[in-house]
């Protein structure tokens, strides 16, 4: 355990590091942090999920799930302060390593598994995001904390261990909703295992539990939503779907048909910006979520051919496209040094899709995760509007699959790195 505590450490200290690096003004070009501190100060004030300042009249809140203001909680007793944030995060960043040893075990043995907590632990797109207040290293920790609850209680039949995994992937949802579905994953990962064998009692009361644990989980924010917006869930989704339809197009790309649709989306945006009341923008960026997925649906109906042809391009940003820089150090990195870091990501890209097929074969709850969790984050995410950071919470299980990749290679050539 020496090489995963050493691992740990190091992860805490790059984590810090990156927190030096980009402080003091932590990064304002990602503004959301503002809205998620706003967020974390309301639940402490006011107890109330609410931006608006204390004294201030209730605002509700439709575009920021919970989960991450929940976590920042805590904190903004003490202050809410951006170092503060980092702090805590880069511990957490720690105990990241040491779980993802835990579950690369599960799915490739020991040897490999010291391997995968090393490169978790230098992987610097992970390292810089938990530098920064921002819900993505949060989703990283809970899918994999959720994934090594999920394999105990698989592995013990365990309902205590299946409520945790639950309670985890449910806390992650509340963080990114893309994970709403997830669960349903789980379940079907199971299925295959087990087939038939999965409805007996024993087998089957663990997956109930898990998935009674996340819809509990979730219960309060449907509740939210219904009472102060008449929809179990609000969201950016229509906003997604109208980037993810125009990603990869310049305004000289576009034809007479597509260009009114543009022109229509810049009206209605101009048009929300100029809402000065902030209860009448909340309830108008419902409103205005729900046009842009139409305008973005008119758009792919459009040209089906072309936005299905753009689709290596988002998953290519998705997977590769992580720039471990702070923002003003990226908008002047050396083009040559940009292709390099692409280069890299793009090949534990590839050698994770290799790894994950051959370790499906053995058809085990461990040696499917990597697959499910990749097919699943492309599937949920590649035809939407796609940035790096939306892949983070995998890249622990892409990386394991990376080192089983590898692990073939230098196998067939006599490699040693070997997987049980």
């Amino acid at each position: 355990m020496r090489v995963v505590w050493t691992a740990s450490a190091v992860a805490v200290a790059l984590a810090l590091g990156y927190a030096l690096l980009v402080s003091p003004a932590f990064e304002p070009y990602w503004d959301d942090q503002v809205a998620y501190l706003r967020l974390a100060r309301g639940l402490v004030d006011r107890s109330e999920y609410t931006r608006g300042a204390l004294g201030a009249a209730f605002v509700p809140e439709p575009l920021w799930p919970p989960g991450y203001p929940l976590f920042l909680a805590p904190l903004c007793l003490l202050g809410c302060s951006h170092w503060l944030v980092a702090v805590a995060q880069a511990l957490l960043y720690g105990v990241l390593v040491v779980l993802a040893r835990a579950l690369a075990r599960a799915v490739i043995g020991a040897p490999a598994a010291r391997v995968v907590a090393v490169l978790v632990a230098i992987y610097l797109p992970i390292a810089y995001w938990a530098a920064i207040a921002y819900s993505d290293f949060l989703s990283t920790f809970l899918l994999v904390a959720g994934l090594a609850a999920f394999l105990r209680a698989r592995a013990g039949d365990s309902v205590g261990w299946a409520v945790a995994s639950g309670a985890l992937v449910g806390w992650l949802a509340l963080t990114r909703p893309v994970y709403v579905l997830f669960p349903a994953a789980l379940v079907l990962l199971a299925l295959v295992v087990d087939g038939r064998r999965v409805l007996a009692r024993t087998r089957l009361a663990p997956l109930v539990a898990l998935v009674a644990a996340f819809v509990l989980v979730l219960a309060p924010l449907f509740v939210y939503s219904q009472r102060y917006f008449d929809r179990p869930f609000v969201s950016s989704s229509g906003a997604v779907i109208w980037l993810g339809a125009v990603q990869g197009l310049g305004r000289a790309d576009l034809d007479a048909v597509e260009a009114d649709e543009l022109a229509a989306v810049n009206a209605e945006v101009a048009a929300f910006d100029r809402i000065g009341d902030r209860v009448d923008q909340a309830y108008a960026w419902v409103a205005l979520n729900a046009s842009l997925g139409m305008h973005g649906l008119r758009f792919i109906a459009h040209d089906v051919a072309g936005y299905l042809a753009r689709t290596p391009l988002r998953a290519f940003v998705l997977w590769a496209g992580d720039m471990p820089v702070p923002v003003e150090a990226s908008r002047s990195l050396d083009p040559g040094l940009r292709v390099a870091i692409e280069a890299i990501e793009l090949a534990i890209v590839l050698f994770a899709l290799v790894g994950a097929l051959a370790l499906a074969r053995r058809r085990t709850d461990a040696a499917l995760l990597p697959l499910v969790v990749i097919l699943y984050v492309t599937v949920a995410l590649a035809p939407l509007g796609t940035q790096p950071r939306y892949s983070l919470a995998a890249k622990p299980l892409v990386l394991t699959a990376a080192v089983a990749g590898v692990a073939m290679v230098l196998g067939r050539r006599g490699g040693r790195l070997a997987l049980r």
